[in-house]
């Protein structure tokens, strides 16, 4: 008998919904644990608690990408412009998490990052880009949705506060 053969048995055990047991695999599929021996149940545990802590995320993110912004002189309007990878490079450096690019996604309706293969010769941009998209749909199938209270939130943490004294 193959010793692969023992964990699936546990797994099976310790995850007997259906859905519980994808969302184990989902887990681990997205921290790259691709094989078996690989997968661990705390990747799991974090997950669940990324995906009900998802607004409080989004709104810290919010406040990291102001800062972010700040420091390289960036409008609000620059951050989503079709050729504008930033808030990409935010989150390859681990600064920001994808749900929080989801959800940008989400609530502009639309994907904005497209780059024509001159800009990406290594094609990283692209892997960002497909990757985001389908954990997109992965949160769209989970039924996380932007909520108009992360909406408004985004909008008064981005917007820059007008300065009076000008006036």
């Amino acid at each position: 008998m193959k010793k692969e053969r023992y964990f699936f048995e546990k797994l099976a055990r310790t995850y007997p919904n259906q859905n519980d047991l994808i969302a184990f695999y989902t887990s681990n599929f997205l921290k790259e644990n691709t094989w078996c021996t690989e997968m661990k149940d705390h990747v799991y545990k974090d997950w669940q608690g990324r995906l009900q802590s998802v607004s409080y995320l989004f709104s810290e993110d919010c406040k990291t990408i102001l800062d972010q912004a700040e420091n390289h002189d960036w409008e609000f309007t620059d951050l989503f412009k079709t050729r504008n990878t930033f808030l990409y490079d935010l989150y390859h450096s681990d600064i920001i998490e994808i749900e929080t690019l989801c959800l940008f996604e989400m609530m502009l309706q639309k994907r904005w990052m497209q780059l024509h293969s001159s800009q990406d010769p290594l094609g990283v941009y692209e892997n960002l880009t497909h990757r985001v998209y389908k954990y997109r749909l992965l949160l769209e199938y989970l039924g996380i949705q932007p909520s108009t209270k992360m909406a408004e939130n985004a909008i008064k943490v981005l917007t820059p506060i007008l300065n009076c004294d000008n006036i």
